[in-house]
């Protein structure tokens, strides 16, 4: 149900369990740079970009999704841990890494309905490739536009004590099916 959902309407999925970094400083992009295959010399403000996360080797850990928040501000989302590996390659650099993820909740809107159910909750979704703050019903959040696979969506990053606020405002402009690990 959750699929048909997501690729003929929306389906809201929990992404909150996936991990979030921010890494800032002036050596910012040459750490990303190192640590994920992302085009991050490319990346606009705003803007987001996925690539691979790598071993020192050029092996394949897990993927990066990484997302220029402001000049020499990064947050970058992964399936797995990645706070260690970070730090661990921060100490020739000069930035600085932050695990956000316990700090923060995360849900998707996903399916050609997306942008319309984001405005429904107060949202106004940015471009394809730009991140856009704001606050709904007082909580500050930042969405930015995702797809998975080919269906387009909307990402909503929200401090975590938040979570029920903004998902009992979801849940009042939509029953859209809910999907995802933790799907409340």
């Amino acid at each position: 149900d959750e699929y048909h959902a997501a690729r003929e309407a929306a389906a809201i999925v929990d992404v909150g369990p996936l991990r979030r970094i921010t890494v800032r400083g002036p050596d910012a992009r040459a750490l990303l740079a190192r640590l994920t295959s992302t085009p991050i010399a490319e990346l606009r403000e705003g803007e987001s970009a996925r690539g691979l996360m790598l071993t020192d080797q050029g092996r394949v850990v897990d993927y990066a999704d990484v997302t220029r928040l402001s000049g020499e501000v990064f947050l970058v989302t992964s399936a797995g841990p990645l706070n260690r590996r970070a730090q661990l390659a921060q100490r020739s650099f000069d930035a600085s890494v932050d695990d956000v993820s316990d700090h923060v909740a995360a849900l998707a809107i996903i399916g050609p309905d997306a942008r319309d159910l984001a405005a429904k909750i107060g949202l106004d979704p940015a471009s394809d490739d730009m991140v856009r703050q704001g606050r709904v019903r007082g909580v500050e959040i930042a969405a930015r536009a995702i797809h998975l696979g080919a269906i387009p969506g909307v990402e909503v990053i929200f401090p975590e004590d938040e979570a029920l606020t903004l998902f009992d405002r979801v849940r009042r402009v939509s029953r859209a099916p809910l999907a995802g690990l933790d799907a409340l």
